[in-house]
């Protein structure tokens, strides 16, 4: 390890996770907390989530980057943080190329 290593910058994610409840994970005892319900993207600090909810009291978890592959993601989250936030179908099921 050099000694410059704590120097260098840490690359965080843009959104991280925040929803409106959460459920214990773990053991009795509790070894945390996971997002329960819609996952929406929102940045640390800000007040709206990406699709413009009000989210002041809404949990954050530090810990998660914003989920572009979860089901309980929010889609106009995912569209507003660059993902896709709708599923297309290939043109040969919507009647062929045209």
């Amino acid at each position: 390890m050099s000694t410059t290593d704590w120097l260098s910058p840490r690359v965080l994610p843009t959104y991280f996770v925040s929803a409106r409840h959460r459920t214990p994970v773990g053991a009795a005892g509790g070894a945390g907390w996971q997002p329960f319900g819609v996952q929406h993207a929102r940045k640390a600090g800000a007040p709206l989530t990406a699709c413009g909810r009000l989210a002041i009291e809404w949990r954050m978890f530090w810990e998660l980057p914003f989920p572009h592959d979860c089901e309980a993601t929010c889609p106009e989250c995912m569209a507003a943080c660059g993902g896709v936030a709708e599923r297309h179908l290939p043109s040969g099921a919507v009647g062929g190329v045209r």
